[in-house]
């Protein structure tokens, strides 16, 4: 019995922004990113919005509105609610980063 694995790239994989990425491994949904632009167009969250309420956990790899500027919006407009991780320098960059906006 072997370990499922599946990538779907939700935003960002044809060189556009912003990033983000659902991992699913063994029916455990991580979602790698959650940017936006600096448009800040809901159309561009339509991807997410479908996955948003099945999402374990959250992964941000960098503290910019292009890996996690959709963050606050998806959590509060879309239903994502799950824990969110981070090394210590993402987080607190990522704080400034929001703020900042």
């Amino acid at each position: 019995m072997g370990t499922s694995v599946q990538v779907t790239p939700l935003c960002g994989v044809y060189n556009e922004n912003p990033l983000s990425y659902l991992i699913s491994i063994d029916n455990f949904n991580f979602l790698v990113d959650c940017g936006w632009n600096d448009h800040f167009d809901p159309s561009l969250l339509h991807p997410l919005s479908r996955v948003a309420s099945t999402i374990d956990a959250v992964l941000l790899s960098h503290p910019d509105t292009l890996h996690l500027g959709a963050l606050p919006y998806a959590m509060k407009q879309l239903g994502l609610s799950s824990p969110v991780y981070a090394t210590e320098p993402v987080y607190r960059l990522g704080l400034l980063t929001m703020y900042d906006q």
